[in-house]
């Protein structure tokens, strides 16, 4: 599967799309990239029933909406998420924002790394102050499934879904089972090839309180900015 290949009306739409974006620009605007969350079930979802832990819905509203780390309490216009293939298949997804975030980025040439003084010296006059948000919306599962159920046709459900909405999305997050995690990791890093974004897998090892574990989640929100391709994550705790 060729995440790169793109038809004529996404190609428009792209264009588009860019352009809005360009007129809205101000010199206070802070760079938003925007993160598909995919959430395919496993522990991090799960909530207490009668009939013990089950995978439960409605994260982002259950879990991520109430805590002012995922949520910077301002009102965001929907995210267009493609969920099937077809022209019914591309809907409006509620979304939020992390509040914006202060970072320094450092950049450094390949040469410095020969002198590792040279190189910490450079590195520190290089370092510049970022200001960014993740705006986010949750893709979920239907069903949503235990890691031990998963198989070829859940990594095919990742993997379309990555790719239906590439074009629409800076990076992807994808919520799994630590019991397959490994096994899913492996096997998205062959079917999607030509990845110019990151594909970050996570997920939670134990059940502690319902939406427990979602710290690293956050973190994954932000790593989406450092790489490109599939890379795993299992969350303690």
């Amino acid at each position: 599967m060729d995440v790169t290949a793109m038809t004529s009306a996404e190609r428009d739409g792209e264009m588009a799309l860019t352009r809005m974006m360009s007129n809205n620009m101000s010199s206070s605007h802070v760079p938003e990239a925007r993160v598909l969350i995919i959430m395919t079930g496993g522990t991090i979802s799960m909530q207490r029933s009668p009939n013990g832990l089950i995978p439960a819905r409605n994260f982002l509203e259950r879990c991520m909406a109430p805590r002012p780390e995922f949520n910077d309490g301002e009102t965001h216009d929907p995210i267009s998420v493609r969920f099937h293939d077809g022209p019914e298949g591309l809907g409006e997804f509620q979304s939020l924002r992390t509040p914006t975030s202060v970072y320094g980025k450092r950049v450094r040439k390949v040469g410095h790394l020969q002198n590792p003084r040279a190189s910490s010296h450079n590195a520190s006059k290089s370092a510049v102050t970022k200001r960014t948000s993740r705006r986010y919306a949750v893709l979920e599962f239907e069903p949503l499934l235990d890691s031990s159920s998963i198989d070829s046709k859940g990594w095919a459900e990742i993997a379309q879904a990555i790719f239906r909405n590439y074009k629409l999305f800076d990076g992807f997050v994808v919520l799994h089972g630590t019991d397959s995690l490994a096994y899913t990791c492996s096997a998205l890093s062959f079917m999607l090839q030509n990845l110019g974004k990151p594909v970050i897998l996570t997920g939670k090892l134990r059940h502690q309180r319902s939406c427990g574990g979602t710290e690293v989640l956050l973190q994954d929100l932000h790593l989406t900015r450092l790489f490109r391709g599939v890379t795993g994550d299992g969350l303690g705790g």
